[in-house]
């Protein structure tokens, strides 16, 4: 499960408010108080993130370093997505507002940091936590409903792959795994072939069988 995302025109006085800027002075249309505005310059002298409180919201900023490769920028971005989400995960906020006063494609990597760190894996927890985060609001006027749902998909898409991995040997057998991606096939919507043993020593799949030999479970081929 991931957070909703939503895209909005404008900022809220009521939501917690993250940003990547180059400089601090463009945080001026967050409307810091002096103070405010003095404790982030200070903070950002010698660091690259600062956060504010003004409870129950806060204000997260991250300084993306402009002579940087543009790859390096990307990964700061993401970097900066988790420590915001560790910030808010601390402060107990479950709602955020992205602005970004960089690149274009800096913000996707940022929103991508911050739904990623989300990730939790309770299936066999008996006291599950409840979703830290739940709404990530977009105020920005370039990024589209396209672009958005495509970030979603693809944390979607690596949540999945990290469960697969967290899974115990003893559940994911060959039979259950290729019932895993049948599964994601009827929900994606692509075609799935599974070879089961019988179809495996027809075709006379050696090496799979000599492989399958050390374990207990009968062998499954998939074709995607």
């Amino acid at each position: 499960m991931i957070p909703k995302i939503s895209i909005a025109s404008g900022l809220s006085a009521a939501i917690s408010t993250a940003c990547l800027i180059k400089k601090p002075e463009e945080a001026s249309s967050l409307k810091l108080t002096e103070r405010e505005q003095a404790q982030l310059e200070k903070k950002m002298d010698k660091e690259d993130f600062c956060t504010i409180h003004r409870y129950p919201e806060l204000f997260f900023l991250a300084k993306i370093d402009e002579t940087k490769a543009h790859y390096q920028k990307k990964e700061t971005a993401r970097v900066a997505g988790n420590k915001l989400y560790e910030t808010l995960k601390a402060s107990g906020n479950k709602s955020v507002q992205l602005v970004n006063f960089c690149e274009e494609d800096l913000l996707p990597a940022f929103i991508e940091g911050l739904l990623l760190s989300s990730y939790q894996f309770d299936k066999y927890k008996k006291e599950k936590e409840p979703c830290l985060l739940e709404d990530v609001i977009i105020v920005d006027d370039k990024l589209s409903e396209e672009q958005v749902q495509q970030i979603a998909n693809t944390t979607k898409a690596v949540f999945t792959a990290r469960d697969l991995v967290n899974e115990p040997l003893s559940y994911l057998t060959a039979t259950q795994f290729s019932s895993e991606i049948e599964r994601l096939s009827n929900d994606a919507g692509f075609t799935l072939e599974v070879f089961n043993k019988k179809k495996i020593e027809t075709l006379k799949m050696g090496g799979l069988l000599a492989v399958n030999k050390g374990s207990i479970d009968p062998p499954t081929f998939n074709i995607l």
